[in-house]
């Protein structure tokens, strides 16, 4: 390898380690805020604690991502980072979802023994509600012998993962990238998610994600 393209790819990844870091500074502060002012995140208590931890960071955020000003940060990927590192590591924000998240979770008798070798690949999609819209979002996910994509509407980003079938009704999925912010600050490669599927339609099955949370249940519709 060439001497400059070496010191180029250390330049990188340097700099994408130092925002890995910087994101997960901010992330852990705010969480800390969040469980001492123990108020509900919509509350004004809590946008004041977020916007604080936000000030100390603003030099650190323009030297980052080159800046002349903080006004000119795309504050919507901002915020889509934070919530996403919030989401996967502050308690408190998981605990603040939980009633949401039971609220929207598919209502059904689960299977006492499911049969799901029919649904180890295809096209299929799914239907979240996102509580900062007030909407819908729809979600295409295919799953093929060895990658499980997904493509999510209306912002036409996608996530890839390997799949790995543990058992017939339980798989693992793998990260690779993504280019939805929020997905991938919820995620790094090479973290990994196991889901067990509790029931099986013909046009549907539902899957429960295994992790140190509420309960979720995603409901995969098989496109037709």
């Amino acid at each position: 390898m060439r001497p400059y393209l070496l010191l180029f790819l250390f330049i990188s990844i340097s700099r994408l380690c130092a925002g890995q870091d910087l994101y997960d500074r901010i992330s852990d502060k705010m969480c800390t805020c969040l469980q001492r002012t123990n108020a509900a995140l919509d509350s004004v208590r809590t946008h004041k604690c977020l916007d604080k931890i936000f000030h100390k960071f603003t030099d650190e955020l323009i030297k980052y991502h080159e800046l002349n000003t903080i006004g000119e940060l795309d504050m919507e990927e901002f915020m889509n980072m934070m919530w996403g590192r919030l989401a996967k590591n502050c308690k408190y924000v998981k605990n603040a979802f939980k009633d949401t998240i039971a609220k929207y979770n598919p209502q059904f008798v689960p299977d006492a023994k499911p049969v799901c070798d029919s649904i180890h690949t295809g096209e299929f999609y799914y239907v979240e509600y996102s509580s900062e819209y007030e909407s819908y979002d729809t979600t295409f996910a295919t799953f093929s012998r060895e990658e499980y994509l997904e493509k999510i509407q209306p912002d036409n980003t996608y996530s890839r993962l390997s799949i790995k079938w543990i058992s017939d009704c339980s798989y693992k999925l793998t990260f690779i990238e993504s280019n939805d912010s929020f997905k991938k600050s919820f995620s790094k490669p090479e973290d990994i998610y196991v889901y067990e599927i509790r029931k099986v339609t013909v046009d549907s099955f539902i899957a429960e994600y295994m992790w140190d949370g509420p309960k979720v249940f995603i409901e995969y519709i098989r496109v037709k």
